[in-house]
């Protein structure tokens, strides 16, 4: 009955049963299945299940295509399937999985250097004699026909190049000339597309400096092999040389966008009385030239290094907001480590000046709601620089009494003595500098005895409020450009906008993790910096917010 079957039918039930036998690997199932049918229709149906099941393995597993190869081998030897069909899926794989962008990757291009330094030193180590060998056998025989012989003997040395199956015949391979003319070329096309400039390949598919010295050296060891390969090796080098060259123009070409060619003008014929006028080159006007840089939203400033150095940021005032040109320093360091020459330090104008416009940036201090005006400026510095000590050291304690979970009682004892010692110090330095003022706007230093696992509180002036977050949030429409200013990258960014659905909720969430995290964070920066970015609404929405 299986005779009567047409070809698709056989190669339809042939794939179906080969694809069971691989993947159990019981090539007795396919022997059975198949001997039912006579040898040609057989084996060519055969064939074609091998080749079409190989289509789908590069799909879908390509790793097993060496153990399918083996399948087909063992195939072929109970005579299943023709003699060279494990040549023909050979040349299927190398078909459907080609080329060289593989050798960019650092693993992939070591292994091909290992690979390819075994293979030219076994061409250099094998010469090829044989017909030397022969002229001087000739020379010694002194036939009369030895012209005609030498001829014929040459004639013998063109045969096509074969892929030997056995390793033991693998010195008759690389005595073939056409084989190893074949190897070689290979390597050629490779280098020139791996070093040439293509259209399409990406920025990351270039070698480095010292990939590029190992292909140059390999280069000229490919055509030293070639000019070595009898018969007439120099002549055939050249030629190679000169296809690949030629090869070289025509990428250029295609890279171009294939322009027309144009056929080269005559040279100008001159008398050898007349000279030659040498003209000179006309200056563009530079209004064209100012219409250029303004098609390019670019401004011209008469000379080259300006003009590069005034497009760098056309805009002036986007220019001062960069993250470059932010050199406030922090509070601690300028006022604490600044302030080391002590009472000289503060009586200086300069770093008084600074120290005022850096405490109404960064310090709730400065906004104090009082009548009384303050006497003079240095004590009012000094008075500021002794209450950022304090807050530094109260912080580094309260940090390190979280962390710490062992405490005895006569420890909390005394840190309750100095804690109440260092309250009533403050008072009076604040009722000696600013009498009658209201005392509710001053930071108060967090109690540590309320609980161990209770983190500092930030003061009441510069953290935010939930309506305040609401409201400020609900304005932000560009909120990306007030993270840029914060300081996030652009991986943060899309993580926040990746969490929440809308723009409100996404803004929200950056500002309550700036809050959390920033130090120097407070309303007062965060309206500052919206009004340097022109948010007028989200400012206005923030001052109303209570």
């Amino acid at each position: 009955m299986a005779d009567k079957l047409g070809f698709e039918e056989l190669r339809s039930k042939y794939k179906d049963i080969l694809s069971k036998a691989f993947s159990t690997n019981n090539i007795d199932l396919l022997d059975s299945f198949s001997r039912n049918t006579n040898d040609v229709d057989r084996k060519a149906a055969m064939d074609q299940a091998f080749r079409d099941k190989l289509l789908e393995l590069l799909v879908e597993n390509p790793d097993i295509l060496e153990n399918y190869v083996s399948f087909c081998i063992e195939s072929c030897r109970r005579q299943m399937v023709t003699p060279t069909m494990p040549v023909v899926l050979l040349g299927d794989i190398f078909d459907a999985l080609t080329n060289p962008n593989t050798c960019y990757n650092k693993i992939q291009w070591k292994t091909f250097v290992a690979h390819s330094g075994s293979v030219l030193s076994a061409f250099s180590s094998y010469k090829l004699e044989a017909i030397e060998l022969q002229k001087s056998k000739l020379n010694r025989l002194k036939t009369v026909n030895a012209d005609i012989e030498m001829q014929e003997s040459n004639k013998e040395q063109h045969y096509f190049a074969k892929f030997l199956t056995n390793q033991k015949l693998l010195e008759l391979q690389l005595s073939d000339s056409n084989f190893r003319r074949c190897v070689l070329i290979q390597f050629l096309i490779l280098f020139q597309y791996l070093t040439s400039a293509v259209k399409f390949k990406m920025e990351t598919q270039e070698l480095k400096s010292d990939q590029t010295d190992w292909v140059k050296e390999t280069t000229a060891l490919v055509y030293r092999l070639l000019s070595e390969t009898p018969p007439d090796g120099k002549n055939f080098a050249e030629c190679v040389k000169c296809i690949l060259r030629r090869e070289e123009y025509w990428n250029s070409w295609k890279n171009d966008g294939c322009p027309e060619f144009q056929k080269p003008k005559p040279p100008v014929t001159v008398d050898s009385n007349e000279e030659v006028k040498k003209t000179r080159k006309r200056r563009r006007p530079v209004g064209d030239i100012i219409k250029e840089y303004e098609g390019q939203e670019k401004f011209y400033m008469g000379n080259n290094e300006l003009t590069k150095l005034w497009n760098l940021c056309p805009d002036n005032l986007v220019a001062c907001r960069t993250k470059e040109r932010d050199f406030m320093p922090s509070l601690e360091s300028y006022m604490v480590c600044g302030a080391g020459g002590g009472a000289r330090r503060t009586s200086s104008g300069g770093w008084g000046w600074r120290a005022l416009r850096l405490l109404a940036r960064r310090s709730p201090h400065f906004f104090v709601h009082t009548n009384n005006p303050i006497g003079r400026l240095p004590d009012y510095l000094d008075d500021m620089v002794k209450r950022v000590t304090r807050e530094m050291a109260a912080n580094a304690a309260n940090a390190n009494s979280a962390n710490g979970e062992a405490s005895n009682n006569h420890s909390d004892k005394t840190n309750k003595q100095d804690q109440v010692e260092e309250e009533i110090t403050e008072e009076q330095m604040e009722a000696d500098l600013i009498k009658g003022a209201d005392t509710n706007d001053i930071e108060q230093v967090p109690d540590s005895t309320h609980g161990e696992e209770e983190k500092p509180a930030r003061a009441r002036v510069t953290m935010i409020s939930a309506p305040q977050l609401a409201a400020v949030a609900a304005k932000l429409d560009d909120w990306k450009r007030l993270a840029t200013k914060l300081g996030y990258k652009p991986d943060e960014v899309q993580f926040f906008e990746t969490e929440s659905a809308t723009d409100a909720a996404r803004a929200s969430s950056m500002l309550r993790l700036w809050f959390d995290d920033d130090e120097d964070a407070s309303v007062e920066s965060l309206l500052y910096i919206m009004e340097g970015l022109k948010m007028l609404d989200a400012c206005e929405a923030l001052k109303a917010a209570k």
